[in-house]
């Protein structure tokens, strides 16, 4: 299994079970409360970037419709972008990571451009800077 798949067992550690792994008991004391993550999916991160009221994606579209611009996105680009954002292995934040790599250059060339709307397919996540040249 990939290091970030594997199941952790640091949900079950106690307190013991650290001063034993030789963390000075002193700094222990200092955090009394830990708990364990689980690296998200690419169904939680497609999710999260569809669903919640403040994503990247939504934001990138009001940035845009600023501009009298209409961004529309594929599902196979959503899920493209779940993916790569999925292997960035920095959470949420790998959204941000992949969604500016894509559209980096259509943030500054588009709103020179006279179009109304774009759509992000698959092949505009995987070569942006082609697919912003067939504009």
């Amino acid at each position: 299994e990939p290091e970030a798949k594997k199941k952790s067992f640091l949900d079950k550690a106690t307190t013991r079970d650290f001063i034993e792994a030789g963390i000075e008991p002193e700094f222990i004391g200092r955090v009394p409360v830990r708990c364990a993550l689980e690296a998200l999916t690419a169904e939680d991160l497609l999710y999260i970037m569809t669903n919640s009221e403040g994503s990247v994606l939504r934001q990138l579209e009001e940035d845009f419709k600023g501009y009298g611009i209409t961004m529309n996105t594929t599902t196979k680009a959503l899920e493209e972008i779940a993916a790569r954002s999925e292997k960035e292995n920095t959470g949420a934040r790998g959204i941000v990571t992949v969604l500016e790599n894509t559209l980096r250059e259509f943030k500054f060339e588009l709103p020179s451009l006279p179009i109304t709307s774009f759509t992000i397919d698959n092949a505009t996540v995987c070569n942006p800077r082609e697919m912003l040249e067939d504009i």
